[in-house]
């Protein structure tokens, strides 16, 4: 941090108080107006009528033309937004026809800046104020202001200062107004992924706001699911994603009395892309900075592999339509793979991730240079090479990755119990899952990415809910942008058409079909897969299933459709347990098998999910437990007790009988924790995140 910088900030905790008055977290209050009339007919007139003044603050420049004109009295720290504050006195007034004017800055909290010493005049206007310029005429004294750039003044959401005109007459005397204005943060405009909504980034807006950096208003999380399996160009000037959001978020501001003009933009995944191209294709005059978490800058496999499967799958159903129980699964099968991934059929943006698309090819060739000047960063995530892949339990996921991973399991030649689950589509390639870390760089260096590795958190479906990254994006978001913090020449782009790092080149279907098997043979009569299912209501699971299988299976599935846009799968275990907390109705349960001879299997259970059916607190509220540092520590369990800490596989970190400060030190990572209390016969398992 820079020396005047860091001076500015400990001078915050005596000068915030001043700068701020009474602040509402979420809706800024503007501090009171102040005037006083210095003439010879009005001397030291504390208020003058409505009639002898008014002052306004009107908007000069901004992102939406259509608000130019209007007042706000705030503007977002963007360098370009500008607010014209004009103290104006009715035509013909004689007594206050202005010849001159003058112009000062102060931070005040008070009854009156007019006859109160403990004021501040702020001397860095370039910092504090931004720029400002005068003028006047006969009944106007003007100054329009024009926000500072990046530089902000405090931790807050925004902090307020006083503009004080003083108006020189031409038959003596004076007048002055002391108007407040305010500077506010940028607005954040955040964009999801594929197949996914604006729900995903729910967790972040609330981490921003609680920071108590951001205030409602500012963050403005897009929901594009409507559309978000349309082609990238489609998105981007069709429906005008990124667009129609920026709108929506300015008019968010102006509603609380700010005015903007440039916006941070922070985009997970294909967001990242919209956001990209919103700058390279339609407009780069609007961003202030461009962050990206987990974007498939040169792709992903998964647009490669998908439309293969989807191809697969559905000639599969159709060879086997006539047989009853094989033909029914694979129909279910191919009804989910269609809704998720199918290209063919409105879904175009899952062909546009693929590696060497015409779409990505477009995205790291055409108007690049658009994004010089921009401040850009990726923050880029990838997994820990676990060779334990046994889930303690399984979450509902969204169908649309839940059902590429099922067929390609199910399907996948060889064994697939050889794979590790979290880079199936990478072929154990370094990234979070789904997209390799060179294509998360996007082309930029150590110096504008960072990086981070987690057993679980770094997913790339579960990063926006991670608290690491979400503390990142807000770090990045407060910083003020430099060469040495974020890249201004744009992102970089790949030399060679396939790097060595990714598994699938340039839409190489014929290679990809090959890893799957192509035809099922008929399942002897002695091959066999059975499914029990039944409740366990007093876990952090519901339901648990219980498989048995002839010698010759290969490999198992258990899965359930539990809405149009969520399944629930486990693999490969004799016992699967699934967290069904808040769903209810019938339920059909399928497990399937795949023999060594490429033979299907299957049986299914109907299972009736009761609201009753869930985690329930057997201890009442009695029992607390917390996690932090490498620490647990339970509160409330006044008798003799049991504790187990196990990680997100299941794996024992822990068990032992209580000791007498009721902390226990563990050796888990920054991810979740199960942590089973047995007390007198009962017990309870409790999920926690660690910090």
């Amino acid at each position: 941090m820079a020396k005047n910088t860091l001076i500015l900030f400990i001078a915050l905790v005596f000068t915030c108080v001043k700068a701020f008055g009474t602040e509402d977290t979420n809706h800024p209050i503007e501090a009171k107006t102040f005037y006083v009339d210095n003439t010879t007919q009005n001397l030291k007139m504390s208020k003058a009528s409505s009639s002898a003044y008014t002052v306004k603050s009107i908007i000069e420049n901004c992102f939406d033309e259509s608000n130019i004109g209007k007042e706000a009295w705030l503007m977002t720290a963007d360098g370009e937004t500008q607010l014209a504050v004009t103290l104006s006195y009715p035509e013909g007034d004689t007594r206050h026809k202005i010849t001159s004017q003058e112009v000062s800055f102060y931070f005040y909290n008070g009854s009156n800046i007019f006859t109160d010493n403990n004021k501040e005049l702020i001397t860095d206007i370039e910092h504090v104020v931004g720029s400002y310029a005068t003028d006047n005429t006969t009944n106007t004294a003007t100054v329009t202001l024009t926000a500072p750039k990046y530089y902000f003044y405090t931790t807050n959401a925004y902090y307020q200062y006083y503009v004080v005109i003083k108006a020189h007459f031409e038959n003596g005397g004076s007048a002055s107004v002391a108007k407040s204005i305010g500077i506010s943060r940028p607005g954040v405009i955040i964009l999801h992924g594929l197949n996914d909504s604006s729900a995903t980034f729910q967790p972040m807006k609330k981490y921003l706001e609680n920071s108590g950096q951001f205030i409602s208003s500012q963050i403005f999380t897009v929901d594009y699911s409507g559309t978000n399996t349309s082609s990238f160009d489609d998105n981007t000037n069709k429906y005008e994603v990124v667009k129609r959001g920026l709108k929506k978020l300015s008019n968010s501001l102006l509603r609380v009395g700010i005015a903007s003009t440039k916006y941070d933009m922070v985009g997970h995944s294909m967001g990242g892309i919209l956001e990209r191209l919103y700058n390279q294709e339609i407009d780069n005059k609007h961003t202030n900075k461009l962050i990206t978490l987990n974007t498939p800058h040169f792709g992903a496999p998964l647009g490669n592999i998908a439309p293969t499967l989807f191809a697969k799958v559905n000639k599969l159903a159709e060879d086997y339509k006539n047989k009853e129980k094989l033909g029914k699964i694979l129909n279910a099968i191919k009804t989910g793979v269609d809704k998720a991934f199918n290209p063919y059929d409105g879904r175009q943006a899952v062909a546009d991730l693929a590696i060497g698309s015409n779409a990505i090819k477009k995205l790291n060739s055409h108007n690049i240079s658009n994004l010089n000047g921009i401040p850009i960063f990726a923050v880029v995530t990838y997994l820990d090479a676990i060779g334990n892949n046994d889930y303690f339990y399984s979450d509902p996921s969204k169908f649309s990755d839940g059902a590429v991973f099922l067929i390609d399991h199910i399907f996948y030649k060889g064994n697939p119990k050889d794979r590790k689950w979290y880079n199936y589509l990478l072929d154990d390639v370094w990234g979070d899952g789904v997209v390799s870390v060179t294509s998360q760089r996007g082309g930029l260096s150590d110096l504008y990415c960072s990086m981070f590795c987690d057993s679980f958190f770094a997913i790339h479906l579960f990063t926006p809910r991670w608290n690491v990254v979400q503390n990142e994006i807000r770090l990045l978001l407060l910083s003020e942008p430099d060469e040495n913090t974020f890249c201004m020449t744009g992102f970089g782009t790949q030399t060679k058409t396939r790097s060595s790092e990714f598994a699938i080149s340039e839409a190489q279907d014929e290679d990809i079909a090959s890893k799957y098997i192509t035809e099922l043979a008929e399942p002897k009569s002695s091959s066999y897969i059975h499914l029990n299912m039944s409740s366990v209501p007093n876990e952090d699971y519901t339901h648990t299933a219980n498989i048995s299988t002839s010698d010759d299976m290969l490999t198992t599935a258990v899965f359930a459709t539990l809405s149009d846009n969520k399944m629930i799968a486990d693999y490969d275990k004799d016992i699967m347990n699934f967290n069904l907390e808040g769903y209810e109705g019938e339920v059909t349960f399928y497990a399937i098998g795949r023999t060594n001879y490429n033979a299907l299997v299957i049986d299914s259970v109907k299972v009736n999910l009761k609201e009753t059916n869930g985690i329930k607190n057997v201890f009442g509220n009695k029992i607390k437990v917390s996690a932090k540092n490498g620490e647990v520590k339970v509160a409330g369990a006044s008798e003799n007790y049991h504790i187990q800490i196990c990680d997100v596989w299941g794996r024992v970190l822990l068990s032992q009988k209580c000791n007498g400060n009721n902390t226990y030190t563990h050796s888990g990572k920054k991810a979740l924790l199960f942590v089973t209390i047995s007390q007198n016969g009962k017990q309870q398992t409790y999920k926690l995140i660690t910090n």
